[in-house]
């Protein structure tokens, strides 16, 4: 598995997600990672494993983005 680091993975999903957002779901625990002392690495595939959970979960969740609230079951 390969692994990316935060701007890696921010330049492997434009406009999918922005930094902060994507610093406040790794320190949530949302976006799977993996520490090796500071750094922070995200597996390459860690956006579609999220999609694929959040689809299979029949969880309804509000993401909240910028100043619109957008639902995830749409």
């Amino acid at each position: 598995m390969n692994y990316l680091t935060p701007s890696e993975f921010l330049a492997a999903n434009p406009g999918k997600i922005g930094r902060n957002l994507l610093y406040n779901e790794l320190n949530a625990g949302v976006i799977p990672h993996i520490k090796v002392g500071r750094r922070i690495l995200i597996p390459e595939n860690a956006w579609d494993q999220m999609l694929d959970q959040a689809l299979t979960s029949g969880l309804d969740r509000t993401l909240k983005l910028g100043s619109q609230d957008f639902d995830a079951a749409c």
